[in-house]
């Protein structure tokens, strides 16, 4: 008996977390992960910026 309901709590306790993890914004982190995965996210925004102006600088250069 106490054992099901250990394991019924211990569930609970996961579905609970879940939604939070949902619910992240890159404006506020929460884990060491979190805080990787919108580091990344920048970081492939940021590269693609550095890809387009890369062409038009190349366009700039090539009418000369």
């Amino acid at each position: 008996m106490i054992k099901n309901i250990l394991i019924i709590t211990g569930l609970l306790a996961q579905f609970s977390v879940i939604p939070s993890a949902f619910s992240m914004s890159c404006s506020k982190p929460i884990t060491p992960y979190d805080e990787t995965y919108c580091a990344a996210l920048k970081m492939v925004q940021l590269d693609k910026e550095i890809n387009n102006q890369y062409g038009k600088t190349l366009k700039v250069l090539n009418a000369c």
